[in-house]
C-alpha cells in the first residue's frame, strides 16, 4: 500500500483542499490517492491521480466536480486527475470490477 508520505507539503494541501470541498459542496464517501503519487514512484511531472466516490454521481455532477478540481489546481500549482465513481455505480455496476478499480481499491490510500 502507498503513503501519503510521497507528497510534497503544497500537494497534500491541495489533496486537503480538494476534500474540504468535496465535503462541502457533494456527499463524499471515499477520496484516494493511487497511482505514482501513492506508490513512490512519481516524478517531477507525475499528475496526481485520485478515485473520487460520491453518494449520488448523476451526469450533471459530473461538469461541477471537474471545476472544483480545475480550481484546486489553479489555487495550488499542481495538477490533479480524478476518476469519479457514484456509490451504486460501485455497488450494483460491472465497475466494481475494473481492472482500475481493483488496483485503487489495493494500493489506494484513503485521504
Amino acid at each position: 500500500m502507498g503513503t501519503i508520505a510521497n507528497l510534497k507539503p503544497y500537494e497534500l494541501q491541495s489533496l486537503n483542499d480538494l476534500k474540504r470541498s468535496l465535503n462541502l459542496d457533494f456527499q463524499l464517501i471515499d477520496l484516494r490517492l493511487y497511482g505514482s503519487k501513492a506508490m513512490g514512484t512519481a516524478d517531477a511531472d507525475s499528475d496526481i491521480d485520485v478515485m473520487i466516490e460520491l453518494e449520488e454521481l448523476p451526469p450533471t455532477l459530473y461538469e461541477k466536480v471537474f471545476d472544483l478540481i480545475f480550481d484546486v489546481n489553479l489555487r495550488h500549482g499542481v495538477f490533479i486527475s480524478a476518476v469519479l465513481f457514484g456509490r451504486k455505480e460501485l455497488e450494483d455496476g460491472p465497475m466494481s470490477a475494473s481492472p482500475l478499480f481493483k488496483a485503487i481499491e489495493r494500493d489506494g490510500v484513503r485521504l
